[in-house]
């Protein structure tokens, strides 16, 4: 699945406006993005052009089982 920049400002980052709006958002987004990989490493996310791919992906905590 793809998200796209656009769609992820809507989302997350609507108080980013002005002429740089979409610039600001995406690098305050990749910061936090290196953050959450830094506890998550497992997570498949990748840069792709215009957005970012997400693949299937182990849950961040491990199935215990009954």
């Amino acid at each position: 699945m793809i998200l796209y920049w656009t769609n992820l400002r809507e989302q997350f980052g609507q108080e980013y406006q002005g002429k740089e709006a979409d610039k600001d958002f995406k690098k305050k987004f990749l910061i936090a993005l290196r953050a959450v990989l830094a506890v998550y490493p497992q997570a498949k996310v990748k840069q792709v052009t215009g957005g970012l791919m997400l693949m299937a992906s182990p849950p961040p905590i491990p199935y215990k089982g009954q």
